[in-house]
């Protein structure tokens, strides 16, 4: 039982050959509070992050801050303006902007960005968001901009930029591209395999005609002062999070490493590579992306992108796709005022239950679903509950000498797990479904699972395994909600 317990992970979408392992994710554009939904993205990376540890694996997980586009400029420009407008109105109603914040954010559209996103870190960390907030990076900087132009510079060189009057677009109507994109999708995994059809299908509606570049607002620029386009600039942020990582731990990439690097990506082979650009090589291909449902073209984007500049090696394959909320018909976007905001679901709740509510809206996280006003009670009355059940539970094992307390305030590894339930078979097999509902992306599941039914079973085991039941609820609460039940 141990040995197949011990490949369980390798069976699942997360096969990865080396013990290192990148979580990526869309940048953030940080223009306003985060909504719950693209929250959600980051609550489930939290959850893999935690899963992927128990196996003694590496993780990058990073947060990025695109700043890039209009949208602040056009924020900045409302704020100052003399008319009352929609734009005040959603800053001050909607997200509670103090007055001082926002002469703040009128002075700049960079205060705009730089505001939101330090809220946004604020807010990741107060519900166990594990991230890599010493490595967090915004997409400014020169290291940045180097990344994209060389990558911009290998379309040129594979001849996929061409030219359209003042403009540049890529030959998405380029048909070798197109079936070496097209058979690439066939070795692509979502965690549930009907969300790969629809984002494939996508790829009708990717024709020539999106220009890259703009003429105004912030983002990389090109040559003749062109800037580009962030749905372009964007479709290789995972391999750019691998390169965040590796300089923020100590090295300079250089032009000529950015170089060698897409040089040794697409399968040329190459003496004397860079330390840095060994290093990013380690952690390829990304373990899973993360993202949401109505980014499917920018997902088709990025496969033709990988499939023309990286050998398959390299290549992202294992995607986890979000579907959208609805809240009042409408659907959710912070930016218009319409959606739920991770800030006010904190201030409203403790900042447990404000992440299981943001776990355990909808069904299966893929799916689109309506946000319901009702679930912020339903949830801190379960949460209650489980705190009353777990209270009496450990006050009775300690009375019984039967508990100690140290081995629910560590991190275990699954091995820590099975080796105590290696001759337990009953708890074994609760101890796979649970894991079951993760691989498969049914958190919600996994916490009523641990939440209500396993409690309503737990009288009717010995003391011992009591314990043991403890030790699981236990190991699985500190993969979805980030705490020990000591922590509760």
């Amino acid at each position: 039982m141990y040995e197949y317990r011990k490949g369980y992970i390798d069976s699942a979408s997360f096969k990865n050959k080396t013990n290192n392992c990148a979580i990526s994710f869309p940048c953030i554009y940080p223009v306003c509070p985060i909504s719950i939904d693209h929250a959600r993205m980051y609550v489930i990376g939290d959850v893999y992050t935690r899963y992927y540890r128990a196996y003694n694996k590496k993780v990058i997980f990073p947060i990025g801050f695109h700043y890039s586009g209009l949208t602040a400029h056009k924020f900045h420009a409302a704020l100052n303006s003399k008319e009352e407008n929609d734009t005040k109105r959603v800053f001050r109603e909607i997200y509670q902007c103090h007055p001082h914040v926002t002469n703040y954010l009128k002075q700049s559209p960079y205060n705009i960005l730089d505001y939101f996103a330090f809220v946004t870190l604020q807010d990741f960390k107060k519900i166990n968001v594990s991230a890599d907030y010493e490595e967090y990076y915004t997409t400014n900087s020169p290291q940045y901009d180097r990344f994209v132009l060389t990558f911009f510079e290998a379309y040129e060189t594979k001849k996929v930029l061409i030219k359209n009057e003042n403009n540049i677009q890529l030959d998405y109507s380029n048909r070798g591209w197109r079936n070496k994109m097209i058979s690439w999708s066939e070795e692509v995994s979502t965690i549930r395999k009907q969300e790969k059809i629809g984002l494939l299908n996508s790829a009708n509606d990717l024709k020539n005609g999106w220009n890259i570049l703009k003429t105004e607002g912030y983002g990389v620029k090109w040559r003749d002062g062109g800037i580009i386009d962030s749905m372009h600039d964007s479709e290789l942020l995972s391999l750019y999070d691998i390169v965040n990582h590796v300089s923020k731990n100590g090295y300079e990439f250089t032009d000529r490493d950015m170089e060698i690097l897409f040089n040794v990506l697409s399968g040329s082979s190459s003496t004397n590579i860079p330390s840095g650009v060994t290093r990013v090589l380690s952690w390829l291909p990304t373990s899973l992306l993360i993202m949401e449902e109505h980014l499917k073209v920018w997902f088709i984007k990025k496969l033709y992108t990988e499939s023309l500049l990286f050998s398959p090696c390299y290549r992202t394959k294992n995607f986890f796709v979000l579907g959208l909320g609805m809240k009042n018909g409408k659907r959710m976007s912070s930016s218009q005022g319409t959606a739920v905001l991770l800030q006010d679901l904190i201030s409203q709740n403790d900042p447990i239950p404000a992440r299981m509510i943001i776990l355990m809206s909808g069904g299966h996280p893929s799916s689109f679903y309506n946000y319901d006003d009702s679930i912020p009670t339903q949830i801190n009355k379960l949460f209650l509950s489980f705190k009353h059940f777990i209270s009496h539970s450990l006050i009775e094992l300690l009375s019984a000498n039967e508990l100690v307390l140290n081995d629910l305030l560590k991190d275990s590894s699954v091995e820590d797990v099975l080796s105590r339930l290696e001759t337990k078979e009953e708890l074994l097999l609760i101890f796979n479904r649970l894991e079951k509902y993760i691989v498969e992306g049914y958190l919600k599941q996994c916490l009523i699972e641990l939440m209500t039914i396993l409690p309503k079973t737990y009288k009717k085991y010995m003391l011992k395994d009591r314990q043991l039941l403890l030790f699981i609820i236990n190991f699985y609460m500190k993969i979805l909600l980030g705490v020990t039940l000591i922590e509760l």
